[in-house]
This record gives structure tokens, sequence and C-alpha cells, in this order.
């Protein structure tokens, strides 16, 4: 008896436990079938406001859904269902206006709050990603700008790799390409190759461009020349970046100021120069001392023009004291 009742409950278990792993796969795949139709209906619903310009026919207002390097997927209006498509064979271009996401973004940026705004750029990169394959989209601006947010953070290893996956055809902008360009000095300056730095640097030495990319250009072969141990060429390129980049994102300025303050901190004469300031040994006609007083000069012109956003460092504060007698700066 006690068999009998054993058995049957071992196969009404049995029973239960089939029907669970029925309902258990059944509720798996419902799950899947409705994910997949879930982002399906996602995709469908992208709508993009821009304006079409073919090359035969007048411009006109449309929705896109999706851009691809062959075709353009779009709404006619911005409640129709119905998608229509043109080869991109017929499209002479597109125009997007400015999303207001990235207006602010670019604000953020401009005002040096890098951090925020490169939280802000890889939004608008991820919500306009539909389009990435049109030139002039903005996907592919705000990922230039996001680009420019880390290597102005000094993140170049974060920053190599956005490099790597932005699609440059969606830029437009010359000073933009022109950038990306100079960005591979900074992805050198990240892994410290200072021979692949030194071509990069050759190569845009005279090339016409903006000031705050001169200003780039200038650091880079400052770096070049004090890692060769030519001390006084790397302080000349640094001065030129520091007043090329003053009134631009500064970034560039900080890092020259801190190069050429570097280079008199570890030269022997400027050391023995600090040691007999104020002293009976102090020789105002040595080399260390003209050098010590240039130090202490640059150390001013930095805290007058940047120092009361980003303070000196701590170990260049004391060439604030050092100047000439008859010096009033």
């Amino acid at each position: 008896m006690n068999l009998r009742k054993a058995t049957r409950r071992h196969q009404q278990t049995s029973s239960n436990l089939e029907i669970m792993r029925h309902l258990f796969t059944a509720t798996a795949a419902a799950a899947v079938f409705l994910a997949l139709h879930a982002g399906e209906a996602a995709a469908q619903q992208t709508r993009i406001n821009a304006i079409l310009i073919p090359h035969e026919g007048n411009p006109s207002r449309i929705w896109i859904n999706e851009a691809t390097e062959t075709q353009v997927r779009y709404y006619d209006t911005e409640v129709t269902t119905a998608l229509s498509n043109i080869p991109r064979s017929q499209v002479r271009s597109v125009f997007f206006e400015e999303p207001t996401s990235l207006s602010t973004a670019i604000q953020q940026f401009r005002g040096r709050d890098y951090q925020t705004a490169m939280q802000g750029f890889s939004r608008v990169a991820a919500e306009y990603r539909p389009v990435r394959a049109l030139p002039g989209n903005p996907s592919t601006r705000a990922a230039f700008f996001e680009i420019e947010c880390l290597r102005l953070l000094g993140e170049y290893g974060r920053m190599s790799e956005k490099l790597g996956e932005i699609n440059k055809s969606g830029l437009i902008r010359e000073n933009e390409l022109r950038q990306l360009e100079l960005n591979l000095m900074w992805e050198a300056v990240g892994s410290e190759a200072w021979d692949r730095l030194e071509r990069l640097v050759r190569q845009r030495a005279d090339s016409d461009m903006p000031g705050n990319q001169r200003a780039q250009v200038a650091y880079c072969a400052g770096l070049v020349h004090h890692q060769k141990g030519e001390t006084r060429e790397a302080i000349d390129a640094y001065n030129e970046a520091m007043i090329v980049d003053a009134g631009a994102s500064e970034v560039v300025a900080r890092l020259a100021v801190t190069g050429i303050l570097r280079i008199f901190d570890e030269d022997p004469e400027v050391q023995e120069a600090r040691e007999a300031w104020g002293t009976e040994n102090e020789r105002p006609d040595s080399d260390g001392h003209v050098r010590l007083l240039e130090a202490g000069a640059v150390a001013r012109i930095y805290e007058t023009f940047i120092g009361a956003e980003f303070p000196l460092p701590d170990a260049y504060m004391p060439y604030l004291e050092y100047k000439a007698p008859d010096s009033e700066s």
C-alpha cells in the first residue's frame, strides 16, 4: 500500500514538473518573441527630422528611419506609418537641424565642462546613430566632440578607442576632419611613441591651421625636443603653444607651462640659483639665475591669465616669487 502511494506521488510530481517545464519554455519563447518585436517596433518608430535634397525634384522635409551607404528609408510625414525608400545615388544631400541636446552639450563644451558635455555627446551619438552614414549627421558630430572631450581631459587611451569607431565620412567641417588627424599626435603622446610623434609633428609643421590647432602642434614639438634633450628648442615651442592657446581651450597652455617649468625645475644650474637666492652666494649674472627669473616670469603669466580657473601646480608655486628687484610683474 505504501509503495503504491509512493508511486502515485512520484508520478504526480513528475507530471507537475513536466507541466512547469512546458510553461517555462513557453514563457521564455514569448519573452524572446516580445523582445524581438519590441526591437523591431522601436526601429520602425525612429523618426529623425531632416530636409532631403534630391538630384532631381524639390527639397522636402522627411523623417528618416534609417540611412545606409546605399539607401535612405524615411516617412513622408511625422505621423504616417508607411516607409519610403530612396537610393543614395539619387540624393544630393540631407540637411539636419542641430538638435537642442547637441547644442546644449556644445555650450557645456565651450564652457570647459568637459565631463558633463561628454555625457551629452554620448547620448546624442546613440540617439541619432541610425543616420550616421549620412554626411553632416548629428551622431557623428557628437562623436567627434566626445573624442575632443577625452583629448582635453587627457584620457588618450579612451580617445584612441573612439577614434577607431568614428565614421569620418559623417563630418563635413574641414577643421573637425583636421582635428581627427591631429589626434594621432595625442595618441602618440599617450603611448609615449616619441619617434612617431616626431614624424607627425614634421608633417604638420608648416600647415595653415587655426591657432588652437597650431598650439597643439607646437606643444607636441616641445615634447619631442624635450625628449631629445633639446631644452632651449623645447622651451621655445612650449612658449608658442602657451601664447597661441591661452584664449582657446587653455588646456594646451597649461600643459605648455608645465613643460617649461619642468625643464627649469630639472636644470642643475637653476636649482643652484634657487639655493643661492637671497644669500651672499647669489650670482645675478649667472645663466642659472637668468633662467630662474625666466621661470618666475612664466609662472606669473600663467597665474595672471589662467590661474584663476586652474591654479598653478603646487610643485611650481615657489617660482612665483622669483623676479628681478626692479620688476613690477
